[in-house]
């Protein structure tokens, strides 16, 4: 499973994005580490965006990650943090 399909399975498996998604209709979807907090309606820091997803609809469009260049590891905010759903995933994959 490639990252660009994990994200892909956060508009079902994941509440918050779906809801950002069917929110926002349209348009890029930042998805962020959660290594600090972004208020809603915020764009976080460049590195703390893992990536960007098309919306369409209000869904994910297949395939359409893409990951940011500017996300770092460690930053001023300390070491990045995945959700626990992206932690998850990335462990079946290592295990796999």
């Amino acid at each position: 499973m490639t990252f660009d399909n994990v994200v892909y399975r956060l508009r079902t498996n994941n509440e918050g994005i779906k809801g950002l998604a069917m929110y926002q209709k349209t348009g890029y979807l930042n998805i962020n580490d959660e290594r600090t907090f972004a208020p809603f309606g915020r764009v976080s820091d460049p590195e703390d965006i893992l990536g960007t997803c098309l919306l369409e609809e209000g869904e994910i469009v297949e395939g359409s990650y893409e990951r940011m260049p500017t996300h770092r590891i460690v930053s001023g905010g300390g070491l990045f943090q995945l959700s626990e759903f992206i932690h998850e995933k990335l462990l079946e994959r290592l295990r796999s």
